[in-house]
C-alpha cells in the first residue's frame, strides 16, 4: 500500500471503530459503489473485481494485525 493510501486508510478508521459491523459496512459499501460508479459502466464489473481481488490479498494481512497473538485466526 502507498504511504498515501495508507495515510488514507488511517484517518477513516477513527471513523469506524465502535460502530455496529452493519454501520461499517453499509458505509464501505458506500464508498466502494461511489468509487464504482466513477468508472465507465463498460470498465466497471472488472474494476470491481480487481477490487475485490486486492480485499482478498489484504486480509490476511489485516488479520494479523487485528490478532497478532494467535496468526493464523483458527475460525473453526
Amino acid at each position: 500500500m502507498t504511504n498515501l493510501a495508507q495515510q488514507i486508510t488511517n484517518g477513516i478508521r477513527p471513523l469506524l471503530v465502535g460502530h455496529p459491523p452493519e454501520v461499517q459496512g453499509i458505509v464501505l459499501a458506500d464508498l466502494v459503489a461511489t468509487f464504482i460508479a466513477g468508472h465507465h459502466p463498460a470498465v466497471r464489473d472488472d474494476t470491481l473485481d480487481l477490487l475485490f481481488d486486492c480485499v482478498r490479498a489484504l486480509v490476511p494481512c489485516n488479520e494479523k494485525k487485528i490478532f497478532p497473538d494467535s496468526f493464523p485466526v483458527d475460525w473453526n
